[in-house]
């Protein structure tokens, strides 16, 4: 019995310092970024990075529900075209556990439109290869939620899905018991490091203020 507890939380260690690598990598590569852009960021947001404008969007209300009153997230109920469609330009987005519930077609027309609104960069998170997912009997996500459907796993992805010298790519199949990560971050080439110039309170306003107007006139259009 010993022995098995003891080869259990040696597993467990292992498994744990293999995902901090991976995560701990994502820290190292992300680019300091003014505004974020964090499609499908369901009720755990990116936060490997910390910005001046970090916006949630999500197409299921009850997960941004989960996020509470939280000042430093602008939360926004919108699919990722509707999202690519409201912030036609910010420094990065964050794709994490987002583009394997998509069919392989949309997700790849995804990555394409992120790259036209991406200033810095694009930094995906998924699972190495298809893995299994869906809704347990009820339909409920793993919150127990009513997201089962949304949380499907749809498609699987390899190294080769990311062709090109602006992607830095780095896999692991041991990354949980029941699947493999890819981490995958492109960045613009056409990008310039700089530091960030600080964004006042007047200027944070009145981005919320476009937003807000954006929102409106997009809803109205469509009545």
């Amino acid at each position: 019995m010993a022995r098995i507890l003891f080869a259990s939380l040696t597993f467990i260690c292992s498994n744990a310092r293999v995902q901090n690598m991976i995560l701990d990598e994502v820290k190292r590569l992300a680019k300091p970024a003014d505004i974020i852009l964090d499609i499908g960021c369901g009720i755990r947001p990116q936060k490997y990075i910390r910005s001046r404008i970090h916006i949630c969007a999500d197409p299921h209300q009850k997960y941004l529900d989960c996020l509470g009153w939280d000042k430093s997230l602008l939360k926004v109920r919108a699919d990722w075209k509707q999202a690519i469609e409201l912030f036609p330009a910010v420094d990065t987005v964050f794709l994490l556990d987002v583009i394997e519930h998509l069919e392989k077609a949309e997700a790849l027309d995804l990555l394409e439109a992120t790259k036209q609104i991406a200033r810095s960069q694009i930094v995906i998170l998924t699972p190495l290869g298809f893995c299994e997912q869906g809704p347990d009997e009820n339909g409920r996500d793993a919150w127990g939620l009513d997201g089962g459907e949304l949380q499907r796993h749809r498609s699987g992805w390899l190294p080769d899905d990311f062709a090109g010298p602006d992607w830095k790519i780095l896999t692991d199949p041991n990354f949980s018991p029941r699947c493999g990560a890819l981490l995958a971050i492109w960045t613009n080439p056409g990008h310039k490091d700089q530091s960030p110039l600080p964004l006042t309170k007047r200027q944070r306003l009145h981005y919320g203020v476009d937003i807000f107007c954006n929102k409106y006139e997009m809803m109205r259009s469509r009545l």
